[in-house]
């Protein structure tokens, strides 16, 4: 007989919660720290920049970096582990190594997708709750009818 585990309520809960606040500090480093890093000039170019290829990769359920490719071609990436850093292979990465407007699109790109991210773990932790909420007040009820 082969048996699985199953997390109690709490520990799924709590995992969530885990979850959602890396997410809040991986944007938290996109938007504060390496948007800010690029040439003012050159960040509000980004706008002008399509994504055509966004890929996530994940390493131990953790977001470890993005990448993209963009409409012209150029290969971008933005990861976390085993620290933050950023790579373009357009010319303009290259000469300066300071974030490009194609490293500012895909963060912004990446800031989308985490907002989604976070959005999806709240519905959860709602949905999780209100039916711990609907059992709870099944078992009261089933309490007080085997009392009377």
């Amino acid at each position: 007989m082969t048996t699985s585990y199953t997390p109690d309520l709490p520990t799924l809960r709590s995992g969530l919660l885990d979850a959602m606040s890396e997410l809040k500090d991986q944007r938290a480093i996109l938007r504060d720290r390496l948007i800010p890093s690029a040439d003012p000039a050159v960040a509000s170019r980004a706008a002008d920049v399509a994504i055509s290829l966004f890929r996530v990769t994940t390493l131990n359920g953790s977001i470890d970096s993005f990448q993209g490719t963009t409409l012209t071609g150029w290969e971008t990436r933005i990861s976390f582990a085993p620290k933050t850093g950023h790579h373009c292979a357009c010319p303009d990465w290259k000469n300066r190594q300071r974030a490009c407007k194609h490293v500012v699109a895909l963060a912004e790109r990446a800031i989308q997708h985490l907002v989604l991210k976070e959005h999806r773990g709240a519905q959860a932790i709602e949905a999780m709750d209100e039916k711990v909420r609907l059992l709870q007040n099944e078992a009261h009820e089933s309490l007080r009818q085997l009392r009377c």
